[in-house]
């Protein structure tokens, strides 16, 4: 599994993925980006994965006999409080607002399907923010070659989602149909 980070020196900017042992889960603002809000990654592992702004994952060695079946997934310290406080450049999370993280599944350049998860959802009489790891199956999504991540929100501006664009995951599970030597050299 390869997790693409893309790192720009010109601007100091990145996107993609780091890999993160950071679980401070009291500190708001964007000194904290790496941190996770449920204070450690899932089933208490020491470190976890933190998607920024669109992130890949890319499976060098899936075939059509394995599937991706779940990730565990929560909110970055940062987009929390974000949501929760508001800051300076995102308002603080109120009746109809939401945030959530969209995958894509690809297998080539086909794509296999989307799953969408909130990561906040202030719809519907709701006022959830995500704290706690949570599994989301990826089923529907099949055999992949691909996994991309971007993101979407109700607090949108010039320059398009507002609310910190940050995802952790964790436990990305493969299903293996038994009795299949499907590695690649």
């Amino acid at each position: 599994v390869a997790l693409i980070n893309r790192y720009k020196p010109d601007w100091s900017y990145w996107d993609g993925f780091a890999v993160s042992s950071h679980v401070d889960s009291v500190t708001s603002g964007y000194a904290n980006q790496y941190s996770v809000i449920a204070g450690q990654g899932a089933a208490g592992s020491a470190k976890f994965a933190l998607a920024y702004d669109s992130a890949e994952i890319q499976l060098p060695y899936i075939t059509n006999y394995q599937k991706v079946k779940s990730v565990m997934l929560t909110n970055s310290t940062y987009a929390y409080y974000d949501m929760l406080e508001g800051s300076e450049y995102s308002k603080k999370f109120e009746e109809n607002d939401w945030f959530k993280v969209i995958i894509r599944g690809y297998l080539g350049s086909t794509l296999t399907g989307t799953v969408e998860f909130y990561l906040a959802d202030f719809r519907d009489g709701k006022s959830l923010i995500v704290r706690e790891w949570t599994k989301v199956s990826l089923s529907t999504l099949g055999a992949v070659e691909k996994l991309t991540l971007t993101f979407d929100s109700s607090d949108k501006g010039l320059f398009g989602v507002n609310t910190p664009k940050y995802v952790c995951l964790d436990d990305l599970e493969v299903e293996v149909e038994e009795g299949c030597n499907c590695l690649k050299d």
